[in-house]
């Protein structure tokens, strides 16, 4: 949609060693980056988010030409790139005193941003306003929800999401966390025994707040699955929705 839309994109740093940072999707692929976390049990990546003059640099060619801008950044609760994107759209009015720009938290991450983006997408092509837009968004923004669950807990833990000691609880008991992101916050719901217990769980949680006409994308990890946890959650999603997606996220 990205593409399809010639939406710029800013991308974020990242790093596997701490040390060196590359450009996400410019400098090293979404494959290759969660390829090396699966190849190295004990590489855990470093982010950094884009700079003033990142933004400035994305910003200004559409300035120039007179063209509404709309900047759609990651939940402030998890990233700082949002105050950089406003830092950088108010050093840009100073150029260009008469520059429309929006910039907007989505309180999303991950999938959930792209559903959003994909939404301005449309809007823009439907030729709303940039004030019409970001009205109707806003109505929006906090109605998505994300469901997933871990194969371990060691991510959880280096993150600072779960301490030492119950991970290593967990890791020996089997038990999985079954997460909720909504509205820029992440929540454990419950933690179950075992791998598919947890996958079925996330079923079970997610239809709790789907309707028909709903739109549902489902996220398969690059690692192997269970083929009876991909079928179970393509048929089940196909029951329920109109629209259905499928895309990669992490390890």
């Amino acid at each position: 949609s990205v593409t399809r839309g010639n939406i710029p994109v800013v991308p974020f740093y990242v790093s596997m060693d701490g040390v060196n940072y590359s450009r996400e999707r410019v400098d090293i692929s979404v494959a290759d980056f969660y390829k090396a976390m699966v190849d190295n049990g004990s590489c855990f990546p470093k982010t950094s988010m884009p700079s003033i003059p990142d933004y400035l640099q994305a910003f200004r060619p559409l300035a120039k030409e007179g063209m509404p801008i709309l900047c759609i950044c990651l939940t402030k609760r998890f990233s700082g790139s949002y105050q950089s994107a406003f830092n950088a759209a108010g050093e840009l009015k100073e150029e260009f005193p008469d520059a429309r720009i929006e910039v907007m938290d989505s309180h999303a991450v991950t999938v959930l941003e792209g559903v959003f983006v994909r939404e301005a997408l449309r809007l823009r092509d439907k030729d709303l306003t940039l004030d019409e837009a970001v009205l109707l968004l806003k109505e929006i923004r906090d109605t998505g929800h994300i469901f997933f669950t871990t194969k371990d807990l060691k991510y959880l833990e280096h993150g600072g999401r779960l301490g030492k000691v119950a991970s290593i609880a967990g890791s020996v008991l089997n038990l999985k966390p079954v997460l909720h992101f909504c509205n820029g916050d992440l929540d454990t719901t419950e933690v179950c025994r075992g791998r598919r217990r947890s996958l079925q769980r996330v079923i079970e949680k997610f239809a709790t707040f789907i309707k028909k006409e709903t739109s549902i994308w489902v996220n398969i990890t690059l690692q192997p699955v269970w083929v009876w946890n991909r079928r179970s959650m393509m048929s089940f999603a196909r029951m329920w929705t109109f629209a259905l997606r499928s895309s990669a996220s992490g390890p």
